[in-house]
């Protein structure tokens, strides 16, 4: 008698840009960068960072039993957009360092950002906003990749 599983596919698209983790002098103690590892981005609401930047984007490293610790920001110029993008539903962002930390507003982590949702239209206006910014802020390092479909398959 053969076993029957349900299969699903889900469709996802993404949109990778390279940017940096801004805040890493103040979380240097808790977080050494590995390049390749992946943190969660989602919005800080804790209240030091409300006075600050009302759409704060903190990256968090996961590290036991399902619990997160604060490593640092992405940069306050995509902060707006990014926590609006955070808000809607199926929508992800995760970041993986891509080099060693260096020095410019306080020190830095280079990476690449992957943002994920389930709509295409979504992630199309993310990636036409985040090129509108690399054309405004020629001081910051971004740059946007191509829209890509991801077909996941879930068995259950």
């Amino acid at each position: 008698m053969a076993r029957s599983h349900k299969i699903t596919y889900e469709k996802q698209y993404s949109c990778e840009f390279e940017s940096v983790v801004r805040g890493h002098h103040i979380y240097k103690r808790i977080w050494k960068p590995v390049v390749g590892e992946k943190l969660k981005c989602k919005h800080d609401t804790r209240e030091e960072a409300q006075l600050y930047d009302e759409f704060a984007v903190g990256t968090y490293l996961p590290v036991n039993d399902g619990e997160e610790e604060l490593v640092g920001h992405v940069p306050i110029e995509l902060s707006f957009l990014l926590c609006k993008y955070l808000a809607r539903d199926g929508c992800c962002l995760e970041f993986t360092p891509t080099g060693s930390r260096y020095l410019e507003d306080g020190l830095v982590v280079p990476g690449r950002f992957k943002a994920t949702s389930n709509g295409k239209a979504l992630i199309c206006i993310l990636k036409n906003e985040l090129e509108k910014k690399a054309e405004k802020l020629k001081h910051m390092r971004l740059n946007v990749s191509a829209v890509k479909t991801i077909n996941k398959i879930l068995y259950f």
